[in-house]
């Protein structure tokens, strides 16, 4: 029974190695092993300086001929290609975590994390834009920045050929830019002069002269302020007359204030 015992292992061990020396040469031989990768890359191994205990955590694993072919086209040392590679971040965590749906905007909420929100065609094409007036046209408004960042107040006095004065309150605060006025009749004698006060300072450039020759209902007049003509929100604006012409005429004025 030994001998037979013997007889047969000794023939596995032939068909073994005629399998191995019947190869024509070496890429006959990968190809009886069924091995893909070339010398160079299975020679990616070479040099490797692990411990008995480091290679023995692969005791008992039976890779197949598949796995062992992973490595076919590795063209240098594994180790050198995970160098190459982006290290773990937590933005770039955070960011490739994000759904990434259409018509969506990345913006952070806090340290490394980010967050998405909707952003429409009519959102990037304001965005787009490459400034304030372009972006203007894009909303379809005529008017420009600095048009859109004034408002007016209108106050009313009842005759200005009779010293007096009357106050307006400026809802918000800012400068005013300009002072208009408008009669409803006809001064005569001598002009009117206006100016305006803000806390009982005069408003630099403020004076308007309604003047009496050619005077009629309709007549605008107006004054460019310069100077101490800042207001806080809730303040209040005087316009004062001197009284200097005759005949009792209503005026209205209307005080441009820009934010």
């Amino acid at each position: 029974m030994k001998k037979i015992l013997i007889a047969i292992s000794t023939l596995v061990v032939l068909a073994c190695a005629t399998t191995w020396l019947f190869a024509t040469d070496a890429s006959d031989l990968k190809f009886r092993f069924g091995i893909t990768a070339t010398p160079a890359e299975l020679n990616i191994m070479d040099g490797v300086t692990s411990t008995a205990a480091e290679l023995n955590v692969l005791d008992g694993i039976m890779p197949t001929v598949a796995e062992l072919n992973y490595i076919d086209g590795v063209t240098s040392a594994i180790q050198t290609q995970l160098n190459a590679k982006q290290t773990l971040d937590a933005t770039l965590t955070s960011v490739a975590a994000l759904g990434t749906a259409a018509d969506k905007l990345a913006y952070t909420t806090g340290v490394d994390t980010w967050a998405e929100a909707a952003l429409t065609a009519a959102g990037r094409a304001v965005l787009d834009d490459a400034n304030a007036a372009a972006q203007l046209v894009t909303l379809g408004l005529t008017a420009n920045a600095a048009e859109l960042n004034q408002y007016a107040i209108t106050v009313d006095m009842t005759d200005i050929s009779t010293a007096a004065s009357v106050w307006v309150v400026a809802p918000h605060a800012g400068d005013i830019a300009a002072i208009y006025s408008v009669i409803n009749g006809a001064i005569i004698t001598a002009d009117a002069t206006i100016t305006a006060e803000i806390g009982g300072t005069l408003v630099t450039g403020s004076s308007i002269t309604i003047a009496f020759t050619g005077s009629a209902a309709g007549i605008v007049d107006s004054s460019a302020p310069s100077a101490a003509n800042t207001v806080t929100a809730g303040q209040a604006i005087e316009i004062i007359t001197n009284g200097g012409s005759t005949n009792v005429v209503r005026a209205t004025f209307t005080i441009l204030i820009t934010r």
